[in-house]
């Protein structure tokens, strides 16, 4: 967790702090979905591409 959270400081040149322990485990904790705004996003692209792109 350590070393990707490092990743994405470099990638989009932010500092993160240790709290990014305490996030993962707070969504790992949570009741389902996990990934809310990934599968938001999922739901936004079939929309699109079932729509032609209008």
């Amino acid at each position: 967790m350590k070393e990707i959270a490092e990743e994405f400081s470099r990638a989009f040149n932010i500092q993160l702090d240790n709290s990014i322990y305490r996030c993962f485990t707070d969504i790992k904790n949570r009741p389902d979905p996990k990934g809310k705004f990934l599968n938001g996003l999922s739901e936004n692209l079939d929309e699109n591409i079932n729509d032609g792109f209008d």
